[in-house]
């Protein structure tokens, strides 16, 4: 009996052990439960204020953008002396030395607010090439199969008639998840993706075996340029002189000498001009090289044709590269410019070209072949821009990018989302940290 009763005793000491073990076990569960859950939690607020931060960095490039772009535009290009520094002596001239271009240091400055910082670039979306206006030409100087130029053409063209190694709906509805080709232009180059022969390698990779007809150089920084470095789908420039006053537009019904007077031309140029579209009967000229071209013409004519007239209706114009701001690879994919002439430009970017007839001064770009091949593919300002922002709150980042559109001095957001690469700092070629550190005015 006493044997039995010290087994009963052992068999009640184990079931408590065995039971306290238990215990332990749930409680150590739900500890560790409650701590992923604060973890959780943590990493949630930490997101949520690293995207305020960014957000708070894109209501810096908008004020950024206001003060310089939006006051030249306002200013009308006068020179007024309301308008800020950090701009050219023309203030309709949108150019690298510019407040709005110089912001944030391209990334390598950080703006501490609190307990959350954020580092900002502003780009100008006239400094690449506009996808939905760039020829098949332009688009063979990409880094580019031919399949992709056609996919890209039939893609953005209207009519069902594929191009020998493109795609229309025939193709499209075919796939496991069917859909129709858009017929019209790009509106992200995120939607490169629905194109057939497109890859999110081939857009934001470095390329790789392309069968491009011409090697482009590296960018500034040295990085390979991608297509998303290149490229883009919204780019306007105003169709505006040096002044600020509207182009004249010489497919306008009954042109006249006085009309083009007040464009600078003398009257014996102005009549040439108006002679010419005169025999036109009504059909609207595509370029301005033919007014170019035109004998007799003064040297003062052909400046005031590149400052003072436009061939299209509107006060903007799209698809137009700023020769402030353009790389070299990307001055590189337009007709007859060759490395040298492109490299002359960007040289001239530190002085800026204030008007388009600044570019007569470029070697290989005087009144000639080129510049007729080139002569409506440029501009010296802009009106949209590109915003790359990183908000950071301890170690969690938020990356955004943004596109601002800037029309009667007053930017505006168009879109804006989160990058989906965690790499996004080296894909735009900043350094993994910034060189300063700059603390916002009550905000310690």
């Amino acid at each position: 009996m006493k044997l039995h009763h010290r087994r009963g005793r052992g068999s009640v000491f184990v079931l408590t052990l065995a039971v306290l073990a238990g215990v332990v076990a749930v409680v150590v569960s739900i500890a560790a439960t409650q701590h992923l859950a604060f973890k959780a939690q943590s990493n949630r607020s930490a997101a949520r204020r690293a995207k305020l931060a960014a957000d708070s960095a894109l209501q810096r490039a908008l004020a950024s953008l206001a003060q310089t772009v939006g006051a030249g535009q306002s200013a009308g290009g006068t020179g007024a002396t309301s308008a800020p520094t950090g701009r050219t002596s023309s203030t309709t001239a949108v150019t690298l030395q510019d407040d709005w271009a110089t912001l944030g240091n391209n990334g390598d400055e950080r703006f501490v607010v609190g307990t959350v910082s954020y580092r900002i670039q502003i780009l100008d979306s006239s400094s690449r090439l506009n996808l939905n206006t760039a020829s098949q030409a332009e688009l063979q100087k990409l880094p580019l199969t031919a399949e992709q130029i056609d996919c890209l053409l039939d893609w953005r063209e209207a009519g069902q008639t594929p191009r020998s190694q493109g795609a229309k709906d025939s193709y499209y509805n075919g796939l496991q998840n069917p859909y129709n080709t858009a017929l019209r232009r790009l509106n992200t180059l995120d939607e490169l993706l629905l194109v057939k022969g497109f890859t999110p390698a081939d857009v934001y990779d470095v390329p790789s075996n392309q069968s491009s007809t011409a090697n482009l150089p590296d960018l500034a920084d040295g990085r390979t340029p991608t297509i998303a470095e290149l490229a883009t789908t919204y780019s306007y420039v105003p169709q505006t002189q040096s002044n600020g006053q509207a182009r004249v537009n010489v497919n306008q019904p009954n042109l006249t000498a006085p009309t083009l007077a007040r464009a600078g031309f003398t009257n014996g140029d102005a009549t040439l001009i108006v002679t010419f579209m005169n025999a036109q009967q009504g059909r609207p000229v595509g370029s301005l090289a033919p007014l170019l071209a035109l004998p007799n013409l003064s040297p003062t004519a052909v400046r005031a044709i590149l400052d003072g007239l436009t061939i299209a209706n509107g006060n903007r114009a799209e698809g137009r590269v700023n020769l402030n701001t353009a790389s070299t690879a990307v001055l590189e994919t337009l007709p007859g410019v060759t490395a040298d002439v492109a490299q002359a430009i960007v040289q001239r970017q530190t002085q800026g070209f204030t008007k388009l007839s600044d570019i007569l001064s470029v070697p290989g770009l005087t009144n000639g072949p080129v510049l007729r091949q080139v002569i409506d593919s440029f501009s010296v300002s802009s009106s949209t821009f590109i915003v790359r922002l990183i908000g950071e709150a301890g170690p969690t980042q938020v990356a955004r990018e943004a596109t601002i559109d800037v029309q009667s001095g007053t930017p505006e957001v168009l879109t804006v989302h989160d990058e989906s690469f965690p790499d996004m700092p080296t894909r735009w070629g900043w350094q993994p940290n910034p060189s300063q550190n700059t603390v916002i005015k009550g905000a310690q």
